[in-house]
């Protein structure tokens, strides 16, 4: 295939380490990362202290019994620059207010230590129902092979790294699977067991619907020099440079209806507008086309689908896909749509494709925008 002009050659390497002996799932690696571990020593290096406001605000409707002395430093009528220079000023010069800070501090951490030790107990129990509900989904597409242990084989890359909060961080997730093929879970942003199962479910899915250490090879550019990279994640397409992934909200819509179908809730709240933006294409498509669940299955989860030789790659699938939905849309419309929504926004897609009549879509409509 080519990428910019250039011929490029991508092949899957599918060397994982197997660490599932007796089918016991084991992950990579579990850590907790503690909030105000070590405060004084790293305060006393960085003075700044990020959202330090709505954090105290969060840590008084933990811990009741400190909730007014909290209240008071978190309502401070001061910008979050100033307050956090005071809060500084009073660890390092009050003995006393550094004394109960500290000690509200231990406490927070102990808290989070005892919910780590909770939720990573639970991990294997939810993993055991997380493959068994993949595997009954991967059985119903049509000619569709694959090994089940290559599932355990990709979780167990994993490194599942447990954060007290989003203190000091500009992060707005409860949990990611990022490029380091690491899970990241915020502690303080679980209100319940359950949530904890529909997130771990929902990064689940995205981590066995990777495609894990492919090999770019670009021919004619530095002697064919080989490159390692993950290329696409579900429906989440990137070339070889670190430009944008495409079809993000296309992967988060259909991620989050597998997750709602393995852990059904009442609530539906993830990625709402995308899950809405999938929902009218369905009804938009053209008739006799073949955009429907049992295509985005196939796609999904083609990294997943065992191959006669390492020279046949999950590029065919996609191919395949993209042939279906201009059939269904008109010629690139999932880039027309990604670049639409990017500049403009989902909220918008929504409304002009929502405007379309059943059956007859006006890719020109996303066009001209």
């Amino acid at each position: 295939m080519k990428f910019r002009g250039k011929e490029v050659e991508i092949r899957p390497t599918d060397q994982f380490e197997n660490n599932t002996s007796n089918n016991n799932i084991t992950f990579k690696s579990l850590e907790l990362k503690l909030e105000f571990e070590n405060l004084y020593s790293e305060m006393g290096m960085n003075e700044k202290m990020y959202n330090a406001r709505e954090h105290f605000q969060h840590l008084a409707t933990v811990f009741d019994n400190d909730k007014v002395f909290l209240q008071v430093l978190a309502d401070n009528n001061i910008t979050e620059e100033s307050f956090s220079k005071m809060l500084f000023d009073s660890l390092t010069k009050d003995l006393s207010l550094r004394i109960e800070v500290l000690s509200i501090c231990e406490k927070y951490d102990e808290y989070c230590f005892k919910l780590y030790e909770q939720l990573k107990s639970l991990l294997p129990e939810i993993y055991s129902e997380f493959k068994h509900g993949v595997i009954d989904i991967l059985d119903t597409i049509p000619d569709f092979s694959y090994d089940s242990n290559r599932i355990d084989d990709i979780i167990n890359l994993l490194k599942i790294c447990f954060l007290s909060s989003e203190f000091g961080q500009k992060i707005k997730y409860s949990a990611r699977v990022s490029s380091t093929n690491k899970v990241q879970i915020i502690l303080s942003n679980f209100k319940g067991i359950q949530e904890y199962k529909e997130t771990l479910t929902h990064e689940f899915l995205h981590a066995i619907s990777k495609d894990w250490n492919s090999i770019f090879s670009i021919k004619g550019v530095d002697n064919n020099k080989n490159n390692f990279g993950q290329q696409s994640i579900g429906f989440g397409f990137r070339g070889l440079e670190k430009t944008a992934t495409r079809f993000i909200w296309l992967n988060e819509a259909f991620t989050e209806n597998l997750a709602q179908q393995l852990v059904p809730t009442e609530s539906g709240l993830h990625y709402p507008r995308e899950r809405k933006l999938l929902s009218i294409l369905n009804q938009k498509k053209k008739e006799g086309t073949n955009f429907d669940f049992n295509l985005l299955l196939k796609i999904y989860f083609r990294h997943l689908k065992t191959r006669e030789s390492d020279e046949v790659t999950a590029i065919q699938e996609w191919r395949e896909f993209s042939k279906e939905t201009d059939n269904a849309f008109g010629p690139r419309f999932l880039v027309t749509l990604d670049i639409f929504i990017k500049k403009n926004s989902i909220q918008k897609a929504i409304e002009i494709i929502g405007n379309w009549p059943d059956g007859e879509p006006h890719i020109e409509d996303l066009k001209v925008q």
